[in-house]
């Protein structure tokens, strides 16, 4: 069996608002693994609209992640390329 399984934002549980829910269909301060973005199903059978909601908003942290990260090591190996041009072997 598979399943998608605790989604992380920023290496934590999903937030709890000021509300003391995590989503709207949520009740407030619910002790639920569902309700701090776990999710059990799977994509074949199917995951229910909070899951894919919390699927969605860690997805959206791993794309930013990676353009951030994709940018500082450009910069890194320009950097290293301009410090290395008078450098002879």
């Amino acid at each position: 069996m598979c399943l998608l399984g605790q989604q992380a934002l920023e290496g934590r549980r999903v937030p709890v608002m000021v509300s003391g829910k995590t989503l709207p269909c949520f009740k407030p301060f619910e002790t639920d693994a569902r309700a701090g973005g776990y999710i059990k199903n799977r994509f074949y059978s199917g995951i229910r609209p909070q899951e894919y909601y919390f699927h969605c908003m860690a997805g959206r942290e791993g794309l930013i992640d990676t353009a951030v990260k994709t940018a500082n090591s450009g910069y890194l190996q320009r950097c290293l390329t301009k410090q290395l041009e008078g450098a002879t072997i």
